[in-house]
């Protein structure tokens, strides 16, 4: 049974708006509840216990105390602090400022409770099997994100998807398709690893950023950053997160040269190969896909030819003009529940190399 996150608000509309909120995020590992009074809560917790709640201040008083709570995260609504009577005084309490925007709020609970649950190993999700996928390309790393981006955004579509970029300077941020508030990178949730320290879903889940439908996180800061992890630490961090998410796909943008690649194309089920429409760049990642071959297996490798994208990017739109273009519809193409349209095949995308030859 999931751990339940509670939300108790006497104002009816945050209360349920910040629900819906929180179940559009298909990640958090929690069973959302959503209370407008401490009554039909307290009725609730009398029979189930209640991982995380959040409570406003209007509705918290000392009765929560007696419930069967985890953590309670009281909302202000000034930000300045909680009166010192009539509220809770306990070490499981935390206040967070209720006026800002849903995803601090969640971040700031993410934080609060990833730390307290440090010191014990994160619950493993029942739920269907995560399969991984591996980009990679030896011509066109920005090429290689755009197709990254898109098909996540497709796959997302389906299934609860993650894209992370292990490739620095491949130019990611030209693309983005909005600034958020957390400048929190892949480089964070590599520190918090290699620390030793547990409950590193809660941590991501402080991190993350959406393209549509798809969780990513942005790319490291630094390149050394990359190369100080080793191969058993990818390995081991990647199969945490298979086994603590509700994530049914992992997209990895890999660097062909990182640390690691090896162990992480063999624990990928598929391996796309990414190239430019010319012919310096089909040359080299046909020799690059026949390498892949013998290292992972031919029945994994997937080759696809993509053109220019339609405009130059930079604008906050570049990739959702994309998606709804060529660029997208050759995507789509590519994909196991796709037809491959004609432009497609005339730019050499296809689902495998056996069915569909060599370029």
């Amino acid at each position: 049974m999931r751990k339940v996150l509670a939300v108790c608000d006497t104002e009816r509309e945050y209360a349920v708006r910040f629900m819906n909120y929180l179940t559009e995020k298909k990640n958090l590992p929690f069973e959302i509840r959503s209370f407008t009074s401490v009554e039909t809560l307290r009725e609730f917790a009398l029979e189930h216990h209640i991982e995380i709640l959040l409570i406003s201040e209007r509705a918290a008083d000392d009765e929560i105390r007696q419930m069967d709570i985890g953590t309670v995260m009281i909302l202000t609504e000034d930000g300045s602090g909680l009166p010192e009577e009539g509220f809770p005084e306990a070490a499981n309490c935390r206040q967070i400022y209720k006026y800002q925007s849903q995803s601090r709020v969640v971040r700031e609970v993410m934080d609060c409770y990833g730390a307290e649950k440090a010191a014990t190993e994160p619950e493993v999700i029942a739920k269907p099997s995560c399969i991984r996928t591996g980009i990679c390309s030896v011509s066109d790393p920005g090429q290689k994100v755009i197709f990254s981006m898109i098909y996540g955004r497709i796959l997302s579509e389906r299934f609860p998807s993650l894209y992370l970029n292990l490739e620095p300077g491949s130019g990611m941020d030209q693309f983005l398709p909005e600034k958020g508030e957390s400048m929190r990178t892949l480089s964070d949730l590599m520190y918090f690893y290699r620390r030793g320290r547990s409950g590193l879903i809660y941590q991501l889940n402080t991190m993350l950023r959406k393209f549509g439908s798809l969780d990513y996180l942005l790319p490291v800061r630094d390149a050394s950053d990359i190369g100080e992890m080793t191969e058993d630490q990818w390995t081991g961090m990647l199969g945490e997160l298979t086994r603590t998410s509700t994530y049914r796909r992992i997209l990895l943008d890999l660097d062909w040269k990182m640390n690691g690649f090896n162990e992480l194309i063999q624990g990928c089920e598929e391996i796309y190969v990414i190239a430019h429409d010319d012919p310096v760049s089909r040359m080299r990642n046909r020799a690059f896909a026949a390498e892949l071959e013998e290292r992972a297996g031919r029945e994994k490798i997937r080759e696809v030819i993509l053109p220019d994208p339609d405009c130059i990017p930079g604008n906050d739109d570049f990739l959702e003009r994309q998606l709804s273009g060529r660029l997208g519809r050759i995507i789509r193409g590519c994909m196991d529940f796709g037809e491959i349209p004609e432009e497609g095949k005339q730019c050499g995308a296809r689902r495998s190399l056996r069915e569909y030859g060599p370029v």
